[in-house]
């Protein structure tokens, strides 16, 4: 059985006793505010991609792809929210005529992919009770599932787990006094194992990620199949040549491999990126990471509309990725790569108290920004506390949505393996959730379980 006590072990609404959801927190959010934290839900689609049906796919299909089609041109076209809404439940209302199993198994991913965010978004729209309008924020960026109160409990739950591992790790190093998160600020400035901020510095920093990447791929085919063939690089720029918009920055392969993919990391600040905190890099920002899934995303040619409601797919992909890396034993037995790993996860973890905590309990930005110092320290991210709050503030349920999309990963190849048994593969289940481009939390679980029904056939 995979470890999945980092992610996803008591993630069950069940196991919770909470009071009724508060009204939406610090002092209410407007319609307009939230509409526009969620990332310009009503900006153009892009509708050159073609759809992941094939042309000469069943009636039922076909149908499906044309209700698609024209709901992608309606919000696409310029018109006004209430346009778009009824276009939403215009959409919603044909969907629910439509019978899945007249469905392709690829058809039933497509529909599963788009009906709860259409209707979620329709329900947003409306404008429908104030109080309401973060757990359809969350929802949207997660889909159905834990309440926004069961989300923060759940992550508390995680910021605690981790934090008793660092604890242990913190402890083996000799630093045994304050808070994990004291500590980790205090061990992160270590000169020991601080790269110089010198070209030498930043060419043993790259080189260190490229071994980690090399010995990633060689294992790669333990847990993934149909990869592409592209190769896969880190690099970095000079200090002086690196800017906002050139460092930290992923290039795509293609999926036929004639375009090499890569990171270009930012090592401008070298002092702040400790030699421990770099190997889940690779694992996020690579392999088996965002460079890894791109290419499944190439090959899909995903409906513009499946992709609006995967909001939370891309990162949370990469998060269980960093998890995937670790559980497999592609850290190697170093603690401290351990502890890396330990110390981005409760950076990802927070964001999701954060979240929830600023719209769901009414915490202030302050309150906010002192859970997430308590949570990891000093940032391990090259965002300061306060520009990610921020964020928060502004963009509703997508931090939080993004560890919940991890999460649902986690546990649906959890219940996979329960189901299948020694029928079970890793291979198989990412293929599963990778072959399709981005999915919802519940185009994800239909496509699993068109899986395991093909599996245990």
């Amino acid at each position: 059985m995979f470890d999945t006590g980092v992610i996803f072990a008591d993630m069950n609404p069940t196991d919770f006793s909470l009071a009724p959801s508060a009204a939406c927190g610090a002092a209410g959010h407007s319609r307009r505010t939230v509409l526009f934290g969620l990332g310009g839900a009503l900006c153009a689609l892009g509708m050159g991609a073609r759809p992941a049906l094939a042309a000469n796919t069943s009636a039922p299909d076909a149908s499906l792809t044309a209700l698609l089609d024209g709901l992608a041109a309606a919000l696409t076209a310029d018109a006004g929210h209430a346009a778009q809404q009824q276009a939403l439940r215009t959409a919603a209302a044909q969907l629910g005529g439509i019978r899945p199993e007249k469905l392709s198994s690829d058809g039933r991913v497509l529909l599963a992919a788009v009906r709860d965010g259409i209707e979620t978004e329709a329900a947003l729209l409306s404008g429908a009770g104030q109080a309401g309008s973060y757990a359809l924020a969350l929802r949207l960026n997660a889909g159905p599932g834990l309440s926004p109160h069961e989300a923060h409990q759940w992550g508390q739950a995680r910021v605690r787990a981790l934090q008793a591992e660092a604890d242990r790790i913190l402890r083996a190093q000799g630093l045994t006094s304050g808070t994990v998160a004291e500590r980790l600020r205090a061990f992160m400035r270590d000169p020991r194992h601080l790269y110089p901020n010198t070209e030498v510095g930043r060419r043993r920093a790259v080189e260190a990620m490229n071994a980690q990447l090399a010995a990633t791929r060689e294992r790669l085919g333990q847990a993934f199949r149909n990869l592409s063939p592209a190769n896969l690089s880190v690099s970095t720029l000079p200090p002086e040549q690196a800017t906002k918009a050139t460092i930290g920055k992923r290039i795509d392969p293609s999926a036929d491999g004639t375009r090499p993919g890569g990171y270009v990391v930012d090592l401008r600040e070298i002092e702040r990126r400790p030699a421990w905190t770099l190997p889940s890099v690779v694992h996020h920002e690579l392999a088996p990471g965002h460079l890894l899934q791109a290419p499944f995303g190439e090959r899909a040619h995903a409906h513009p509309v499946q992709q609006r409601y995967a909001k939370g797919y891309s990162e949370g992909w990469a998060i269980y990725a960093e998890q995937l890396a670790a559980e497999q034993g592609w850290l190697g037995d170093d603690p401290l790569a351990r502890l890396g790993y330990i110390h981005w996860m409760l950076f990802r973890t927070g964001r999701l108290v954060a979240d929830t905590g600023i719209h769901a309990l009414g915490w202030s930005a302050q309150q906010a920004i002192d859970a997430v110092r308590e949570i990891q320290g000093e940032p391990v991210a090259f965002i300061t506390i306060e520009e990610d709050v921020s964020r928060m503030v502004a963009n509703p349920g997508a931090a939080a949505g993004q560890m919940l999309a991890a999460a649902c990963l986690s546990r649906l190849r959890d219940d996979a393996q329960a189901r299948l048994g020694a029928r079970f593969t890793l291979a198989g289940f990412h293929e599963a959730v990778l072959r399709h481009g981005p999915l919802s939390n519940p185009g994800l679980e239909a496509a699993v379980k068109n899986w395991i029904e093909t599996a245990s056939a």
